[in-house]
């Protein structure tokens, strides 16, 4: 899915505004996809949380946020 953004700008020092758009796509994974990318990535998951909060995600969660860390490989 995509959607369409205007935003006006005021211009600082005068009364004008400057216009921006943008287009911006979305693409929606599980939990479990994003786990297994970030585990891919050499990343390990320290916590899920269901979006600005720091609740358990659930089945009608929007968006969650993920919290994970880089595994340092001993060399």
């Amino acid at each position: 899915n995509g959607y369409y953004m205007n935003f006006f700008i005021k211009d600082e020092g005068s009364k004008l505004y400057e216009r921006y758009e943008e287009t911006h796509y979305e693409r929606a994974y599980s939990l479990e996809k994003v786990k297994t990318l970030l585990e891919e990535a050499g990343m390990k998951v320290l916590a899920v949380y269901d979006a600005y909060t720091f609740s358990d995600p659930h089945p009608c969660s929007e968006r969650v946020f993920f919290v994970a860390q880089e595994i340092v490989k001993n060399t």
